[in-house]
């Protein structure tokens, strides 16, 4: 996964250039599947700011949007207006409050990771790996409160690191680790835990990103085991899906999920391709490139859906896809 993230250094320095050219450019239709079409309705272009490596992306509710950078020297969060115009930034290297630590200080003990998620309110989440906590930020970048310390205990984060992280509509806030998924309330209070290591139902090896449904079913990246998992509402193994491949319903190394409200299920895996499923597994679809003109897709991890239902996918730029049947 480390050499993966340094060949998305590489892509992206090479395509700097493309970006600039194409960002704001609406492309046409790409077809995804017998289902549904996909429209590029605009970039936002991250490289002017210096963002080489970006994990995660988010959106809050005036359509804000907030990407993670996460190289080794200059870990920070970088906001943008709906627009796509630039607006602030913050975070450093350390350990202190507002500082992040989104890479091992050795790069065997384990790859890059830095995530974040938005509440309704506004509230900003990054998951500081490899200071195993999360931070909570209001939407100036001002430092409010932290959580978490490295453990296997409840309200701890599994080592190598503290993981994805996502909000429910609940505003309870939900930490993957290698084996297990945590919920905490919106001041970091312990709820509940799900998983354990393994391949079994239920079991996790390297627990990713999730999106819950309307009755509180939840789906969950697992990432090791090259598949999805849904969960009910009490953390009950249901049902899963995919294997490790690049076949229909395969992944090499599944990361990002989100739901739309038609129930439709994207994900997005470490290859360079996003795929489409209902909630009960069924292919629907897939693409790999933002449009006709750009470069392909580089290995993918974050992913965002906001209320208007528009996709918005992390590469060398973030891409804001419009989904009609």
């Amino acid at each position: 996964m480390n050499n993966k993230r340094v060949r998305l250094i590489l892509i992206g320095a090479i395509a700097l250039v493309l970006v600039g050219l194409f960002a704001g450019v609406q492309q046409g239709v790409l077809a995804c599947g017998d289902k549904l079409n996909i429209h590029l309705v605009r970039t936002i272009d991250i490289i002017p700011q210096g963002v080489t490596v970006d994990i995660s992306v988010a959106i809050d509710g005036g359509g804000n949007t907030y990407v993670v950078d996460g190289t080794a020297e200059n870990p920070r969060i970088l906001k943008y207006d709906k627009h796509g115009r630039f607006l602030l930034e913050w975070g450093s290297r350390g350990s202190g409050p507002g500082q992040f630590e989104f890479w091992p200080q050795n790069p065997e003990d384990g790859p890059n990771a830095g995530f974040m998620a938005v509440d309704s309110q506004g509230y900003v989440y990054v998951s500081d790996a490899y200071n195993f906590r999360v931070q909570k930020f209001d939407s100036q970048g001002h430092f409010i409160m932290q959580f978490g310390e490295p453990g296997t205990g409840d309200g701890q984060f599994d080592p190598p690191t503290a993981g994805p992280i996502y909000v429910d509509k609940q505003d309870h806030i939900w930490v993957s680790t290698l084996p297990r998924v945590q919920k905490f309330d919106s001041q970091g209070n312990f709820l509940a835990s799900y998983g354990s290591a393994g391949a079994g139902p239920g079991q996790f090896m390297g627990a990713g990103l999730g999106a819950i449904d309307s009755h509180g079913n939840m789906y969950i990246t697992d990432l090791f085991n090259a598949r999805v998992q849904k969960l009910d509402a009490n953390g009950q193994f249901l049902m899963e899906w995919g294997s490790p491949g690049e076949g229909e319903g395969q992944f090499f190394m599944p990361v990002g999920i989100v739901l739309d409200k038609s129930d439709r299920l994207y994900v997005t895996d470490n290859t360079n391709r996003v795929q489409v499923f209902t909630t009960n597994g069924r292919y629907l679809g897939q693409w790999s490139e933002p449009g006709h003109g750009y470069p392909p897709f580089t290995p993918l991890s974050g992913i965002a859906i906001d209320r208007k239902g528009d996709i918005y996918i992390e590469d060398i730029a973030v891409y804001v896809f419009r989904i009609s049947p």
